[in-house]
């Protein structure tokens, strides 16, 4: 299942659910299992799996709102061991969508980027309340 995909002509980047668990910590919920996909000017990738709660990710949604409502700056959103990191960086007419995966075993990693207009928000927005609603969160 996708959890969101932004993409521009020749690059992509799709969080895709892999998996999702009861947490352990009470206050968590589900802890997810996903994968990220990269594709960039003929090279692509696709991670192993890293993990985020449902804390984690709709933490990040209120995130991308308030960016769209220009009341925020930029935002990051990280996997829980860090392995994943995904940031929105404010620019003049937009942002750079910025993607780095670092694999936790070795120095392997990866990191690109994009700039993206505003409408691309509406999109990621669409695709996590699809993903929210999927399970009876938002």
């Amino acid at each position: 299942m996708k959890i969101f995909k932004i993409a521009y002509s020749d690059w992509f980047c799709e969080i895709e659910l892999i998996n999702f668990y009861e947490a352990d910590e009470f206050d968590l919920g589900y802890e997810f299992e996903a994968a990220l996909n990269i594709k960039c000017k003929g090279y692509s990738a696709k991670t192993n799996s890293f993990y985020f709660t449902n804390k984690d990710i709709y933490d990040f949604y209120k995130s991308i709102k308030r960016l769209s409502k220009d009341q925020e700056e930029n935002l990051v959103f990280k996997s829980m061991s860090d392995e994943v990191v995904l940031r929105f960086n404010k620019i003049n007419n937009g942002f750079d969508f910025i993607v780095n995966y670092k694999k936790l075993e070795d120095e392997d990693q990866l990191s690109t980027y994009i700039n993206c207009d505003y409408s691309t928000l509406d999109y990621l927005i669409k695709d996590l309340d699809t993903f929210f609603l999927s399970f009876h969160y938002n």
